[in-house]
């Protein structure tokens, strides 16, 4: 059976039974052509590789396997063993963002549009990466877009806002990921990270850093590998000879990344996307979403292929969600769109600014699109494209999104399926939509990827196939019914409750993310230095705790102000009786700043200053309370 009818039998096929159920062949016969085997036994894989094709669904395979050959063009990604389909709705929309799809692979959580590893109620949640991690296995993560951005950031980081790109990079830094590759290098760099150089601490604690193509080969197997190719997200694949690029390709990057993590005997997990499908979509570019599916695809070949030789590799190839609705129709113009050679965004940045009317001129406008998109575009063409880069308050909208208009009228002209400009103006998402994605699979355990399912199976079905774990559903080692070790305190929750630090509530909860009270914080403090039998049994809980804790003098209100035991304690004051009790008198500033200093916080929220990005005026949770007092210890 050839590699696209195979994928496409399992695309349509209909099961008709008692009840009406839809369902999908199990293809785990050889496949002759590719020349690819079945998965076979059951053993457990050593290595998982999960490729993740952003914003790739059935529409744009088939855009691009025109543009590639024709009609009878395969995809080598259709022709792994096993298929699946997944749909993939966030928790707060039935239409997903980049965050919440990659939170819900990578941790096996819901979240909603914007949230990267936390769960719906914003508590952090543990990736399929970091479990690796936690097993003593090697990992990484690549990118064509930044590093930092969505889909890399729900394998490496937890943080309320996508947006948060600087803290993410932060976050990558203090976990020591073994391997990260791609753009993004601004948020590493001195001016976002208050002072700080990221690139360098990465230096100094052995990590080999690279920037380019040549270093990236130059750098033989060091044991940990940073590579960012480009301050923003990396180029498309379009544009890169005409902006003289010397960034490495997705295939480049893979080689090494499999070369630096395969040293190790016991296992690895990496994450490679190709990002910049999703990027090209979203502009209703055909002929970006073709060469980036290409670059993709023949990366998929080459990790088949490696996976193949080892026959100890899981290879998952997935999607996040669909954008812009992309498909291939029967009158689109396939030769006009080859003839393309570089990106809306690269023609949006030839346009020329007219001084007075604080727009692009209508000559730059006919120019760009007769050069670069062989079209002789009209005057209410013109207009329209006018008025739509322009914002609310007037203004010209960012350069990608002019890109994304351009790029309509291109598609318009050259009759590309895709979502029109208006809907993609009143999306939140840019233009995503609903529709189920693709899954493909071969290797070690693949026949679990059979049939239609949700995104966030995919981690419980790694775990399955790799035992690298329970699964997350099973996951309860603490003896409160809401804390698993997926959680991402998991491990200083369960030191705080094994040395009886803080109790939980009489339902048997623990509620990490609550706030800490005054009260709680007080025992916390006297049972970290050994003082547990205070508790007075005639009045409020804590008064032994007050008791004691006015002998030695912290700057704490509620032994002096019962009404405040019940008060949230602050950050801020949290850590001035830290620094307090391990005989330092600091006023609130200096504590934070020897908080830092000694390695019990890196802060919770942007800002120029230590003591803004520690937050001193929040609340610090539960869980937070467990970490600063696991770090003291």
């Amino acid at each position: 059976m050839k590699a696209q009818t195979k994928w496409m039998t399992a695309l349509t096929s209909v099961v008709v039974a008692a009840g009406g159920i839809l369902g999908y062949s199990n293809l785990t016969e050889a496949d002759e052509s590719s020349g690819v085997p079945s998965s076979g036994e059951n053993s457990s894989p050593e290595n998982v590789i999960v490729m993740i094709g952003d914003g790739l669904s059935a529409g744009p395979m088939e855009i691009a396997r025109n543009l590639e050959g024709g009609k009878d063009t395969d995809l080598f990604m259709e022709s792994l063993d096993d298929v699946g389909m997944m749909r993939t709705y966030s928790d707060d929309n039935a239409v997903t963002d980049s965050a919440a799809a990659g939170t819900a692979i990578a941790t096996g959580s819901k979240t909603y549009n914007g949230g990267i590893g936390v769960d719906e109620d914003g508590d952090e949640v543990e990736s399929i990466l970091d479990q690796y991690q936690k097993d003593g296995k090697k990992v990484g993560v690549i990118s064509t877009n930044t590093v930092t951005d969505a889909t890399p950031a729900a394998f490496t980081a937890s943080v309320s806002d996508r947006s948060g790109q600087a803290d993410i990079a932060r976050q990558q830094y203090e976990a020591q990921y073994d391997v990260m590759l791609g753009g993004g290098g601004d948020y590493f760099s001195a001016e976002a990270q208050d002072g700080t150089d990221l690139t360098q601490e990465f230096v100094e604690d052995g990590y080999e850093y690279v920037t380019d193509e040549e270093s990236l080969n130059e750098a033989g197997t060091p044991d940990k590998l940073l590579g960012l190719f480009n301050d923003s997200y990396m180029n498309y694949k379009t544009d890169r000879d005409n902006v003289d690029s010397e960034e490495p390709s997705l295939e480049e990057m893979t080689s090494k990344s499999l070369d630096v993590l395969s040293q190790d005997d016991e296992g690895f997990f990496l994450m490679v996307e190709g990002a910049r499908i999703d990027h090209a979509a979203h502009a209703a570019d055909a002929t970006g979403v073709w060469q980036e599916t290409m670059e993709f695809d023949r990366t998929v070949e080459q990790v088949t292929n490696w996976a193949e030789e080892r026959g100890d590799t899981l290879v998952l190839v997935v999607s996040d969600h669909d954008t812009m609705g992309m498909s291939m129709t029967e009158p689109m113009d396939v030769e006009s769109l080859r003839d393309i050679d570089v990106s809306p965004e690269y023609m949006a940045q030839e346009l020329e600014m007219d001084d007075e009317t604080g727009t692009f001129t209508e000559e730059s406008i006919r120019n760009v699109f007769s050069e670069y998109a062989n079209m002789e575009i009209s005057e209410e063409q013109v207009a329209s494209l006018l008025e739509r880069i322009e914002n609310e308050e007037g203004s010209i909208r960012p350069i990608h999104e002019v890109g994304w208009e351009i790029g309509s009228l291109i598609a318009e002209e050259y009759k590309v399926g895709v979502v029109d400009s208006n809907v993609r103006s009143e999306s939140s998402t840019g233009g995503h939509t609903g529709n189920a994605v693709p899954v493909f699979a071969t290797g070690e355990g693949s026949e679990s990827f059979n049939g239609v399912f949700d995104n966030t199976e995919i981690r419980n079905k790694i775990q399955e196939v790799t035992e690298s774990g329970e699964k997350e559903e099973n996951k309860q080692t603490m003896s409160y019914t809401d804390v698993s070790d997926s959680h991402w305190a998991f491990e200083s929750l369960s030191w705080a409750d094994q040395r009886g630090l803080i109790d939980g509530y009489d339902d048997g909860t623990f509620r990490p993310s609550n706030a800490l009270t005054e009260a709680q914080f007080a025992k916390m403090l006297l049972e970290f230095y050994g003082e547990s039998e205070v508790g007075s049994p005639d009045g409020h809980w804590a008064d032994g705790i007050y008791n004691a804790l006015e002998e030695k003098g912290p700057p704490l209100n509620g032994y002096t102000n019962e009404s405040a035991r019940n008060n949230s304690v602050t950050r801020g004051t949290v850590a001035e009786v830290l620094a307090h009790m391990n005989g330092n008198e600091y006023g609130q500033e200096r504590a934070i700043e020897w908080m830092y200093e000694n390695d019990i916080t890196t802060g919770r929220v942007e800002g120029e200053t230590e003591t803004e990005r520690y937050d001193a005026d929040g609340e610090l949770t539960r869980a937070h309370a467990t970490e600063f007092f696991k770090a003291l210890e």
